[in-house]
């Protein structure tokens, strides 16, 4: 494995009739254009349409009352419907282009098949409307991030294999034979996807297991959906791009590809903590509580890596707005992993399961970890691929100050309100008129969070619309011109 990282991509000299083609930076970013715009744009949007239903969710916590005769607006509709829209709309989607372009910038090789690719955006963007209509209008499944209904699941299968076809394909036929470590994660998070996936909707929607066996099937899979996809794909960009940005190699990348071991051994394992005092068997609660424990060698590996490559002085770094976004979503999967790890101890656990401290880890997971590092590489992609610069700086600052206070309220919010939940709910005097008084400032600080977070996102889809629309100008008017036919 090459240990340095690629900090600058030059145009590559001509072939000769002994080596094979080598294409330019140029050809790569054209070849991934459509696709990733599709992916992008139509992340952006998603990630707006969960907010929305996010803080509708919140507020009607406060105000029950809200819309009672509309039943597709009720809490146990909203908030699965947002945490779907969140998770495959954005997250998911965005990263997958992502690694898509990196696997062709490491490979110095354009995106085979990328009119495929752009088919399986549209496929993926069906399934995804289609499953949050659903859950909406017929309600949810009842599954933690598996709400959608069966008619989605087909579409959003076919949609990310075609995706990750199209760029294995580019990785086999690759013009740079030395393996970067971002190539363990990507790729490794583009199987593990495909695999946990099919699995758990197999396990829980087509096959149904019996009894207690959904709640372990579904537990599994939102424990491998955060660590493996998100943490293994998320890590792979962060190993890419900080590198990249601050124009110097990733140190001791052989820590980096030790983790990435660990976590493939720990990670699968560590699901069951959810489950702690249920009716699970207990050899598989003890397993996942040491496993779940033994995930902090993997985070210890990957807390070293970040320290020792990002010391220093980062007031030269290529881009400095990406390298924030970036540097900020590092840090915050260090902060959620190291918090789940506290939050599976049984000694904890007594006090924070089913709280809200869970759902402040979880949304602090996605707003915190995953959104920062998408929101970065896109800063970073996006202009390359449209050779347009962002039309607005201040709508940049804008978006980051925003993401950064929204992510930092909710998780603070939700934790130390869990904390003073979970005390009140270990009291023999406690009710539920008191504890849900007690958590509404929380819940409350934790809506304003939610708006903030809005506000952010609008100005980043606001800028990348802009930037779009600059980039297909001359499209446009030679359309125009040839519609006049030369006329004025």
């Amino acid at each position: 494995m090459n240990a340095s990282a690629r900090t600058v991509e030059t145009h590559a000299p001509a072939a000769t009739a002994e080596t094979p083609a080598v294409f330019s930076v140029a050809q790569i970013d054209a070849s991934c254009r459509d696709p990733l715009f599709l992916l992008f744009v139509s992340g952006a949007i998603w990630l707006l349409i969960s907010s929305f239903l996010g803080i509708l969710a919140a507020i009607k916590l406060h105000a029950p009352g809200l819309f009672a005769g509309s039943e597709w607006l009720t809490v146990g509709r909203t908030r699965p419907a947002a945490m779907d829209a969140l998770i495959y709309g954005f997250g998911i989607q965005t990263f997958l282009g992502i690694a898509t372009w990196i696997i062709c910038r490491l490979g110095r090789m354009p995106l085979l098949g990328h009119r495929a690719a752009a088919i399986g955006g549209i496929l993926w963007n069906l399934g995804v409307t289609l499953g949050v209509l659903g859950i909406l209008f017929s309600g949810s499944t009842g599954f933690e991030w598996l709400a959608m209904p069966r008619i989605a699941p087909p579409l959003l299968f076919a949609g990310f294999s075609v995706i990750a076809v199209c760029a294995l394909v580019t990785f086999h036929f690759r013009r740079e034979s030395d393996l970067y470590v971002s190539h363990w994660y990507v790729l490794g998070a583009l199987f593990w996807f495909m695999w946990i996936y099919s699995a758990s909707v197999l396990l829980l929607l087509y096959f149904p297991a019996r009894g207690v066996m959904q709640a372990v099937v579904n537990a599994w899979y939102t424990s491998n959906l955060a660590q493996l996809w998100f943490g293994g794909a998320g890590l792979g960009i962060i190993f890419y791009f900080i590198p990249k940005l601050l124009n110097r190699p990733l140190r001791t990348s052989t820590m980096a590809a030790f983790a990435f071991w660990t976590l493939a051994l720990f990670a699968p394992w560590s699901g069951l903590v959810q489950l702690l005092s249920g009716p699970v068997p207990a050899w598989m609660l003890s397993a996942s509580v040491f496993a779940n424990a033994m995930t902090i060698t993997p985070l210890i590996a990957v807390a070293m890596v970040l320290w020792s490559t990002l010391a220093g002085d980062n007031s030269k770094a290529v881009e400095p707005s990406a390298l924030r976004f970036i540097t900020f979503g590092a840090k915050a999967y260090v902060i959620v992993t190291a918090t789940s790890i506290v939050l599976g101890m049984p000694i904890v656990a007594r006090v924070t399961h089913l709280t809200w401290a869970e759902v402040g880890r979880n949304l602090f997971g996605l707003y915190g970890f995953v959104a920062m590092v998408a929101f970065g590489a896109i800063y970073y992609i996006v202009p390359r691929m449209a050779r347009v610069p962002w039309p607005s700086g201040k709508l940049v600052n804008v978006h980051f100050r925003c993401s950064v206070a929204g992510a930092v309220l909710i998780y603070l919010a939700l934790m130390v309100g869990g904390v003073v939940q979970g005390f009140r709910m270990n009291l023999a005097f406690a009710d539920f008129i008191t504890l849900g008084k007690l958590n509404a400032a929380f819940v409350g600080t934790a809506t304003i969070g939610l708006f903030v977070l809005l506000a952010g996102q609008a100005a980043f889809l606001m800028n990348l619309l802009k930037l779009l629309h600059i980039w297909g100008e001359p499209a446009r008017k030679a359309i125009v011109d040839t519609v006049r036919g030369g006329r004025p």
